[in-house]
C-alpha cells in the first residue's frame, strides 16, 4: 500500500503544478510520449520534473518504448439489501509497456505490449450476492501477469496479426460509451463472465491467443480470434477459478473462437455529423459443459433415482450485438455531447445459467460549461436466467419438498459522475441498485428469506501516469 499511497499523492499534486503543462506543450509533438498530453490523459505533464525524471521518459519514447502506470481504487458499501451490509475496498495498480519494434530493433510493422496488475482488496460482490460483479476492478488480490504479445501489421497497416497472451475483453463486445461505468457487467458482460469457463480470458485472467484484424474499408473492420477455452486450466476444481491461476500464467484448455464485424458511420471530426458504430459477433467454445437439469442417465438431476451426474454437453456458443451512437454534439466541441449504447447476447439454455443478456445506457460529456471534461451517465443491465435452470429449481422443490425459489433474472441500475480533477486524475461518485441478487435466491445467512435488493454507494478514484 506504500506504493499506492505514493501514486495517489502524486495525483493530488497535479492541481498545484500548473506551469508544467505549458512546459510539456512546448515540446514538439513527435518527441512527447503518449499521454503528454495525448489521450488518454496523464498526470505526467502536471508533475514538472517528476513527470519525466531526467528526460528518461522522452528518451525512451524516442527509441520506441513507452510505459504507463495507473491506479484504480473503489470505496463502496451497501447500506441496505444484499446478503449482509457493509463496506469494501478494491483496487489495482497496472503497469504496461508498449514498444515500437521498428524503432527499437528494426522490425518493420511490429509492436510489443506487456502488462501486469497488483490487485488489492476484496470487493463488495460477496456482500451483495449478485451475479454481476460490482466493480470492474474487483478480483482475487495478487500480483498477476496480464497481457504479453507481439503484433505484426501487413498491407499498409490494413491487416494485423497479434500473438501471445491476450485479453478478449480488450477487443470484443467493447462499447466506448459503456466504458464510463464502474459495474463489471458494462465491461465484459455477465453472460460471458458466468457462462464461460473462468469467465473467459478476460480481466483478470488473459490467456494464450492469436488475433487477426482486417480493415476492409474506412467503415468496416473484421476481427477474429482463437483463445484458450479456459484461462484457469481444465483441471481447476475450485469455486474461485482465479485461485487456479493466481499469477496469470498461460493455460491451454480447449478453444474459444470468436469473430466480430464492426461498421462505423458518420465522421467524428465533422461537428454536423452524428457518428455511430454497430458490431455483430459470435463465439464458440469447444470445452464440455454440464447440463443444468438432466443427469447422464436422462432423469432430472433433482430426482433421487438419478445417478446425480450431470449430462455433459459438447461445446457452447453465443451471438451478440453492440450499438454506440452519438445523439447530440455540443456546438464547437469534438468530444462534448450525448452518446448512447446498447448491447445484447444469447446463448443456449441447457448448459448456461444466463441465456439472455441486454444492457443500455446514456452518457453526457462536457455539458457543464465550467466542467468541460466531466461525464455523467446512467445505465441498466438485465441478465435472464435460462429456462433449464428455472426448471431445475422447480424439480428441486418437486422431488424434495424443500422450498426453492425459481430464479428469474438479475437486473442492475447504475448512475455515475466522473469528475476530472486534473488531466489523468478523476474522482467518480457512483450509485448502483441490484434487483434480485443472484437471480432470486435464498440468503445463506437467513435461509427463510430471499436475498434483498441491494443499494450500493461509493466513489472511485483513478490516476494515470
Amino acid at each position: 500500500m506504500r506504493f499506492t499511497t505514493t501514486v495517489m499523492l502524486a495525483g493530488l499534486c497535479a492541481c498545484a503544478v500548473q506551469p508544467a503543462k505549458a512546459q510539456a506543450a512546448a515540446q514538439p509533438a513527435a518527441e512527447r510520449p503518449v499521454g503528454y498530453p495525448q489521450d488518454p490523459p496523464s498526470v505526467g505533464p502536471a508533475l514538472g520534473a517528476w513527470g519525466d525524471i531526467g528526460g528518461s521518459r522522452t528518451w525512451l519514447w524516442g527509441r520506441g518504448i513507452n510505459y504507463n502506470l495507473s491506479y484504480i481504487g473503489d470505496f463502496l458499501g451497501n447500506p441496505t439489501g444484499g446478503i449482509r451490509q457493509g463496506g469494501a475496498y478494491d483496487g489495482s495498480i497496472q503497469f504496461s509497456l508498449d514498444a515500437d519494434l521498428a524503432k527499437l530493433a528494426g522490425w518493420s510493422g511490429a509492436t510489443l505490449r506487456a502488462s501486469a496488475f497488483n490487485i488489492q482488496g476484496k470487493g463488495l460482490t460477496s456482500n451483495v450476492g449478485s451475479l454481476m460483479t460490482i466493480t470492474n476492478a474487483e478480483a482475487t488480490p495478487t500480483w498477476r501477469l496480464f497481457e504479453f504479445w507481439v503484433e505484426q501489421s501487413f498491407l499498409d497497416q490494413k491487416m494485423s496479426l497479434r500473438v501471445g497472451q491476450l485479453a478478449i475483453d480488450s477487443v470484443f463486445w467493447v462499447s466506448q460509451n459503456a466504458g464510463l461505468f464502474i459495474s463489471g457487467t458494462f465491461g465484459w458482460p455477465t453472460i460471458n463472465g458466468i457462462d464461460m469457463p473462468a469467465g473467459a480470458p478476460a480481466y483478470p485472467l488473459a490467456g494464450p491467443a492469436a488475433l487477426w484484424r482486417w480493415t476492409a474499408s474506412d467503415n468496416l473492420t473484421v476481427s477474429a480470434g482463437i483463445y484458450t477455452g479456459d484461462p484457469a486450466g481444465n483441471s481447476c476444481l475450485q469455486d474461485n477459478p482465479q485461485n487456479c491461476n493466481r499469477y496469470g500464467m498461460p493455460r491451454f484448455a480447449g478453444t474459444l473462437a470468436i469473430a466480430e464485424a464492426t461498421y462505423s458511420y458518420g465522421d467524428a471530426k465533422d461537428l454536423a455529423s452524428l457518428p455511430g458504430t454497430i458490431k455483430l459477433g459470435a463465439w464458440y467454445n469447444s470445452n464440455r459443459f454440464d447440463n443444468l437439469r438432466i443427469a447422464a442417465d436422462g432423469l432430472p438431476l433433482a430426482d433421487p433415482a438419478s445417478d446425480g451426474i450431470a449430462r455433459r454437453n459438447r461445446g457452447d456458443w453465443g451471438v451478440y450485438g453492440v450499438l454506440d451512437q452519438t445523439v447530440y454534439r455540443l456546438p464547437g466541441s469534438e468530444s462534448g455531447g450525448v452518446g448512447i449504447f446498447m448491447r445484447g447476447g444469447v446463448s443456449p439454455g441447457s448448459h448456461n445459467l444466463i441465456n439472455f443478456y441486454v444492457d443500455a445506457g446514456v452518457s453526457l460529456n462536457g455539458l457543464i460549461a465550467s466542467r468541460p471534461n466531466d461525464t455523467f451517465g446512467v445505465a441498466v443491465a438485465y441478465a435472464g436466467i435460462s429456462p433449464d435452470a428455472q426448471l431445475a429449481d422447480r424439480d428441486t422443490f418437486y422431488f424434495t419438498g424443500t422450498y426453492t425459489p425459481t430464479r428469474r433474472y438479475e437486473a442492475l441500475i447504475e448512475a455515475t459522475y466522473q469528475a476530472q480533477i486534473a488531466p489523468g486524475w478523476t474522482i467518480q461518485p457512483d450509485i448502483q441498485y441490484v434487483i434480485n441478487p443472484g437471480g432470486r435466491t435464498l440468503n445463506p445467512y437467513d435461509p427463510a428469506q430471499l436475498i434483498k435488493n441491494a443499494l450500493i454507494v461509493g466513489v472511485r478514484t483513478s490516476i494515470r501516469y
